[in-house]
């Protein structure tokens, strides 16, 4: 997850394509930079491109594409 938040993708971004709630994106994203010595969501971008997590233009290189949202499949009455 540090990768996706270094390549600077949203919650919601990371949330679609890990197929895992915004919540436990933000859960992961606030714990995150304390684990790895730093204060802000920047500083982590900055520790990826300095560690060569992540590389100017990698883009689809990386093995993750953002999917788009999944349509909701939630039966209806039946909750």
């Amino acid at each position: 997850m540090f990768g996706l938040i270094a390549r600077g993708l949203s919650h919601d971004e990371i949330a679609v394509g890990l197929v895992v709630s915004p919540a436990t994106v933000k859960t992961h994203v606030n714990r995150i930079p304390a684990r790895l010595g730093q204060r802000t969501r920047v500083q982590l971008v900055v520790l990826g491109y300095e560690t060569g997590l992540v590389r100017p233009n990698a883009g689809q290189q990386a093995g993750f594409t953002v999917l788009p949202q999944a349509p909701d499949i939630t039966p209806r009455g039946h909750l």
